[in-house]
């Protein structure tokens, strides 16, 4: 991906992390977030299929953070290198980065609940070697 895509990714991410500290997740549209994010609809759709792969890829991105900071594949000023995979996590929902709270406590047909829960998994899978069911 070219600086110029990532560029625009980062600022759909950043209009939607921004409604969602406002407005609950159901009730934010595409054009709500293209709006915000000062995007055409077709660059929208480029990056993004529907509102929910941008949440889906939201989590994707969140996670596999706290998973490569946990493989010491990058590092991280979030947190010391000793935090377990857990308490990195939990840093990132204590800072409510990318308004994770917000996800979590909206009315979102558990949506964020299900990609979150399943990246959990991932993660104890990929760090632990252990599989969750």
């Amino acid at each position: 991906m070219d600086r110029r895509q990532q560029k625009t990714r980062r600022a759909i991410f950043s209009a939607f992390q921004t409604l969602l500290e406002t407005n609950r997740y159901d009730r934010i549209t595409v054009q709500d977030i293209i709006d915000e994010a000062d995007v055409g609809r077709s660059t929208f759709y480029a990056h993004f299929e529907t509102k929910e792969y941008l949440l889906r890829d939201l989590c994707a991105e969140l996670f596999g953070h706290v998973t490569d900071t946990a493989l010491g594949q990058v590092s991280c000023a979030c947190g010391g290198a000793e935090d377990s995979v857990f308490l990195h996590l939990i840093r990132h929902l204590r800072q409510n980065d990318r308004g994770i709270l917000d996800l979590l406590s909206s009315e979102n047909d558990g949506l964020f609940l299900d990609y979150f829960r399943g990246e959990v998994c991932h993660l104890v899978e990929g760090v632990y070697g252990h599989r969750l069911t």
